[in-house]
Protein backbone atom coordinates (compact mmCIF):
# COMPACT_ATOMS: atom_id res chain seq x y z
CA UNK A 1 0.00 0.00 0.00
CA UNK A 2 1.53 3.04 -0.47
CA UNK A 3 2.18 5.88 1.83
CA UNK A 4 1.06 9.65 1.62
CA UNK A 5 3.30 12.14 2.82
CA UNK A 6 2.46 16.00 3.71
CA UNK A 7 6.06 17.76 3.47
CA UNK A 8 4.66 21.17 5.44
CA UNK A 9 7.90 23.82 4.35
CA UNK A 10 8.26 27.38 3.29
CA UNK A 11 11.34 26.79 1.44
CA UNK A 12 10.87 25.94 -2.64
CA UNK A 13 13.76 24.05 -2.54
CA UNK A 14 12.66 21.47 0.07
CA UNK A 15 8.93 21.07 -1.08
CA UNK A 16 10.62 20.13 -4.75
CA UNK A 17 13.57 17.82 -3.19
CA UNK A 18 10.74 15.54 -1.18
CA UNK A 19 7.63 15.65 -3.98
CA UNK A 20 10.71 14.97 -6.63
CA UNK A 21 12.40 11.82 -4.78
CA UNK A 22 10.16 10.92 -3.02
CA UNK A 23 7.69 10.52 -5.88
CA UNK A 24 10.45 8.38 -7.85
CA UNK A 25 10.70 6.15 -4.72
CA UNK A 26 6.75 5.42 -4.81
CA UNK A 27 4.97 7.31 -1.81
CA UNK A 28 1.91 10.05 -2.62
CA UNK A 29 3.65 12.95 -2.16
CA UNK A 30 1.85 16.94 -1.39
CA UNK A 31 3.26 20.02 -0.28
CA UNK A 32 2.03 23.08 1.46
CA UNK A 33 4.17 26.40 1.75
CA UNK A 34 2.52 26.61 5.50
CA UNK A 35 0.28 25.09 7.83
CA UNK A 36 -3.36 26.98 6.90
CA UNK A 37 -2.59 25.73 3.50
CA UNK A 38 -1.75 22.09 4.83
CA UNK A 39 -4.72 22.43 7.38
CA UNK A 40 -6.38 22.77 4.28
CA UNK A 41 -4.74 19.44 2.71
CA UNK A 42 -5.17 17.76 5.78
CA UNK A 43 -9.28 18.17 5.38
CA UNK A 44 -9.52 16.58 2.05
CA UNK A 45 -6.75 13.67 2.62
CA UNK A 46 -5.22 11.05 5.07
CA UNK A 47 -1.70 11.40 5.81
CA UNK A 48 0.41 8.27 7.05
CA UNK A 49 3.43 11.05 7.37
CA UNK A 50 3.63 14.95 7.95
CA UNK A 51 7.90 16.36 7.48
CA UNK A 52 7.00 19.68 9.19
CA UNK A 53 9.07 22.56 8.81
CA UNK A 54 9.72 24.05 12.94
CA UNK A 55 10.34 27.89 11.28
CA UNK A 56 7.54 29.33 9.14
CA UNK A 57 6.27 32.44 8.43
CA UNK A 58 2.72 32.72 9.61
CA UNK A 59 2.39 29.80 11.36
CA UNK A 60 5.66 28.09 13.19
CA UNK A 61 5.79 23.91 13.60
CA UNK A 62 4.87 24.43 17.28
CA UNK A 63 1.62 26.32 16.86
CA UNK A 64 1.07 23.87 13.54
CA UNK A 65 1.06 20.60 16.17
CA UNK A 66 -0.67 22.34 19.17
CA UNK A 67 -3.90 23.16 16.09
CA UNK A 68 -3.36 19.33 15.49
CA UNK A 69 -3.30 18.21 18.52
CA UNK A 70 -6.67 20.02 20.04
CA UNK A 71 -8.23 19.36 16.79
CA UNK A 72 -7.54 16.01 16.61
CA UNK A 73 -6.83 16.12 13.72
CA UNK A 74 -4.47 13.70 12.00
CA UNK A 75 -2.97 10.11 13.20
CA UNK A 76 -0.22 10.61 11.22
CA UNK A 77 3.36 9.79 12.40
CA UNK A 78 4.48 13.65 12.59
CA UNK A 79 8.18 14.45 12.02
CA UNK A 80 9.57 17.95 12.84
CA UNK A 81 12.71 19.48 10.50
CA UNK A 82 14.45 22.65 12.02
CA UNK A 83 18.03 24.04 11.42
CA UNK A 84 18.15 24.99 15.19
CA UNK A 85 19.42 23.16 18.13
CA UNK A 86 16.58 24.32 20.50
CA UNK A 87 16.02 21.33 22.60
CA UNK A 88 13.59 22.96 25.17
CA UNK A 89 11.57 23.29 21.52
CA UNK A 90 11.86 19.97 20.53
CA UNK A 91 10.79 18.24 23.47
CA UNK A 92 7.70 20.83 23.88
CA UNK A 93 7.04 19.24 19.99
CA UNK A 94 7.58 15.75 21.15
CA UNK A 95 4.62 16.84 23.78
CA UNK A 96 2.38 17.89 21.27
CA UNK A 97 2.68 14.97 19.12
CA UNK A 98 6.23 14.85 16.78
CA UNK A 99 7.88 11.90 17.01
CA UNK A 100 11.37 12.50 15.03
CA UNK A 101 13.03 15.56 14.85
CA UNK A 102 15.16 15.87 11.42
CA UNK A 103 18.11 18.22 12.09
CA UNK A 104 18.47 20.42 8.92
CA UNK A 105 20.88 19.63 6.73
CA UNK A 106 19.79 16.50 5.96
CA UNK A 107 19.41 14.06 2.85
CA UNK A 108 17.14 11.64 0.96
CA UNK A 109 18.51 8.64 2.58
CA UNK A 110 17.76 10.12 5.77
CA UNK A 111 14.51 10.86 4.62
CA UNK A 112 13.88 7.57 3.45
CA UNK A 113 15.38 6.00 6.68
CA UNK A 114 12.77 7.77 9.24
CA UNK A 115 9.61 7.15 7.00
CA UNK A 116 10.77 3.40 7.02
CA UNK A 117 10.96 3.59 10.58
CA UNK A 118 8.39 5.35 11.44
CA UNK A 119 5.74 3.92 8.85
CA UNK A 120 7.01 0.24 8.39
CA UNK A 121 7.30 0.92 4.57
CA UNK A 122 10.52 0.53 2.19
CA UNK A 123 10.41 2.90 -0.89
CA UNK A 124 11.53 0.84 -4.13
CA UNK A 125 15.14 0.55 -4.76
Amino acid sequence: MEKNVLVIDDEQGMRDMFSFELTRQGYNVSVAAGGEEALGLMEKNDFDILFLDMIMPKMYGLEFLKILKDKRKSNAVIVLMTGFCADELIEEAKDLGAAVCLKKPFDIACVLDTISKNTGRKGKA
